[in-house]
């Protein structure tokens, strides 16, 4: 990390149901940092959740208000804990921001676990008959890149919540940030 680590975003990556806003949130407080949530930002400035963008746009649409979202939020000032969608990671071009504006950690979690964690929702897109397919086709197309951009990465289904973040807190304090 450069000398300018205490200017970067923290950034949550990962699939859906890794705890990104959960663990985020409580990052963001013990930090005093602003906590940016990519779904929450989302539906804010566009005035739709994401299933209803998938429903009416379909779902490359989504994906790409959910990158252009989370290139804005690297782009604002001063740094902030964000949670990333799951998406933004097959976007060049924020892989690129995160790996010069952030540093990342990229929660995970086996298959079962995300399966058990995303119920229906009327806010978010699910993964139709076959979840557990759905998610590890996912996680097979997208673990290289969160690989490629990702400082740290952190299991949230082998720690409770309270060792993730505390073990987030201590990797990014160990290069700069947050002391």
């Amino acid at each position: 990390m450069t000398d300018d680590a205490a200017t970067r975003h923290i950034v949550f990556v990962g699939a859906m149901g890794t705890g990104k806003t959960t663990i985020g949130r409580r990052v963001a407080v013990a930090l005093g940092r602003a906590f940016v949530d990519n779904d929450e930002l989302l539906e804010r400035t566009t005035g739709s959740t994401a299933a209803e963008l998938v429903a009416r746009d379909g779902a490359d649409a989504l994906h790409r208000v959910e990158a252009t979202t989370v290139l804005d939020a690297l782009h604002a000032h001063p740094p902030a804990v964000i949670a990333a969608a799951a998406s933004t990671i097959e976007e060049p071009l924020v892989r690129s921001a995160l790996r010069d504006l952030a540093w990342c950690a990229w929660l995970r979690a086996d298959v079962p676990t995300l399966v058990a964690r995303m119920p229906e929702s009327a806010a978010r897109p699910f993964a139709g008959p076959d979840p557990a397919r759905l998610v590890a086709e996912r996680a097979q197309r997208r673990d290289g890149r969160y690989a490629e951009v990702a400082d740290a990465e952190f299991w949230t289904d082998r720690a409770g919540s309270d060792q993730v973040v505390s073990e987030v807190l201590a990797a990014v304090r160990r290069v700069g940030i947050g002391t």
